[in-house]
């Protein structure tokens, strides 16, 4: 007697069905992992559903293959889930379910299920507060479920080790785990054990982890949900906050969401009261906000402490080295790691991707050319601003100086306020908002120096010595639409900052 049913199959093709017939001469659960032979090509499947009916075909019902795992992998409230994230994100059912699973080869001889159960639904909670006092409020949260699970999300693998250490110190190791795909296979099939039989009270991982198969999950707590790293890049486009959401909305799994300040998506989410805001950023900062009206060079007589860091607009430091006059120094641009030495006095130089740090502090923080942040070619460069400054204002100890030659007096007091006021103030004001006046210093060289100006607006100021053509373009004329001509005359076109 022959069995037939439903299954998804792991198959990265064009025009994949949800999912296809197979037989199989002994009865199987949903959710069981299977081989099976698809294009001439032998794949793994998820069996779904069974099909009581033998369906009627002018083609020949393949067979199963094997059977990988009689127990589920999955069950059908899951299966269910992925078919909402197949829709919403475009993305093949089958890819979809295997996306979502541990890694096959670390399966335990009984693997544990990936299933949701429906819950006392409450709406999410986003915490605004530094690091240090989100993880306090994580672990308060935690101990007050004694007999439940809990899955911690952190966006990149330097802050999971980083929690690791923390809560194995708060609760003791033998209730904290990793579950990421950098774990070996090993390390991985003991943790999905101990997982499954509820040894442990909290899990932690970057944006995979949200799937971890916990049969007592209670709560999923997301530290910083707006950071790059919860976007996935491959199939399905899902982004770790989103698929939390749709958690609490279809099962009332519980979610705590954590940040220094909220994003537009997350102020709109407060306002229309999808998510209930609670704040641990109080106005007891020791920081102060001063406003320089001249060079660098000036500002930085403020900078005398032991650990100090100058965040500029720009990824070259040469400039701001030779002002330290030999002082310790290092940098972070976007392709370096942090390692910060013991000696002191010591000042690091980085861009904004000092944000992917939040757990560092310094003594004083100097945020440089204001101005020249604010008229970075981009819609949101001045709500971008805003976000670094209450960022690094929760990681200095001290005080914060901000340097600019320009005047900005709208800024000025929108970060005096509170940062939920600070957005609400500056969206009903984005639309009447303007930059400061800046120019930017385009050298052109080429051979025909006449037709390059001929391309330029009339209106510029030009300079022509030394076989090039100094052009001075402001803010609102730079790319010009004639760009790609442009290029095509010139041999070298030299953009330097905004002055």
């Amino acid at each position: 007697m022959s069995y037939y049913f439903r299954v998804y199959v792991d198959a990265r093709t064009k025009n994949l069905l949800d999912s296809y017939t197979y037989k199989y001469n002994t009865p199987l659960k949903v959710g069981a992992l299977v081989k099976v032979s698809f294009n001439r090509r032998t794949l793994h499947g998820i069996v779904g559903e069974e099909i009581k009916k033998p369906p009627t075909t002018t083609y020949k019902i393949a067979t199963i293959k094997k059977v990988l795992s009689a127990n589920p992998l999955i069950d059908r409230s899951a299966i269910e889930f992925c078919r909402w994230m197949s829709h919403h994100y475009g993305a093949p059912l089958g890819p979809t379910i295997f996306n979502i699973l541990p890694k096959l080869t670390a399966l335990p001889t009984n693997p544990p299920s990936i299933s949701w159960h429906k819950q006392e639904g409450e709406k999410p909670t986003l915490y605004i507060a530094p690091l240090s006092k989100r993880l306090n409020y994580y672990s308060q949260l935690i101990n007050n479920t004694p007999h439940g699970q809990t899955i911690l999300l952190m966006p990149t693998y330097r802050l999971v080790d980083f929690a690791l250490t923390y809560f194995a110190e708060v609760m003791g190791a033998e209730n904290v785990l990793e579950l990421s795909d950098r774990l070996g296979v090993l390390k991985t099939r003991r943790n999905l054990s101990w997982i499954k039989h509820g040894k442990i009270k909290l899990i932690i991982g970057t944006r995979k982890t949200i799937f971890a198969p916990a049969p007592l999950l209670r709560r999923v707590i997301i530290d910083s949900p707006t950071n790059f790293g919860y976007y996935n890049e491959q199939t399905p486009n899902y982004r770790a906050d989103d698929i939390a959401l749709a958690l609490n909305r279809r099962f009332g799994t519980k979610l705590v969401l954590g940040d220094a300040i909220p994003n537009v998506e997350y102020y709109s989410f407060i306002t229309s009261g999808k998510v209930l805001v609670r704040s641990g950023a109080k106005n007891e900062k020791k920081a102060t906000l001063i406003w320089q009206q001249n060079k660098l060079a000036k500002s930085l007589s403020y900078t005398s402490k032991n650990l100090r860091a100058i965040i500029t607009p720009y990824a070259n430091h040469d400039s701001i080295k030779e002002l330290l006059d030999g002082q310790e120094t290092g940098s972070l641009s976007s392709t370096t790691n942090l390692d910060i030495p013991k000696i002191r006095p010591y000042t690091l130089l980085a861009t904004k991707k000092i944000l992917d740090f939040p757990d560092l502090w310094f003594d004083e923080i100097l945020i440089s050319d204001a101005d020249k942040w604010l008229s970075l070619p981009s819609h949101d460069a001045s709500y971008d601003f805003i976000t670094l400054v209450w960022r690094l204002w929760q990681q200095a100890r001290e005080q914060i100086v901000i340097q600019s030659e320009r005047s900005i007096p709208l800024i000025e007091k929108l970060l005096s306020q509170r940062p939920t006021l600070t957005y609400s103030t500056f969206y009903k004001t984005r639309h009447t908002f303007k930059l400061p006046p800046v120019t930017y210093e385009i050298k052109l060289v080429g051979k025909s120096l006449e037709k390059i100006k001929q391309l330029l607006p009339a209106q510029l100021a030009v300079v022509v010595e030394n076989n090039a053509i100094t052009a001075y373009f402001p803010r609102t004329m730079w790319p010009p639409k004639n760009i790609e001509e442009l290029y095509r005359q010139c041999e070298k076109i030299k953009v330097n900052p905004p002055s």
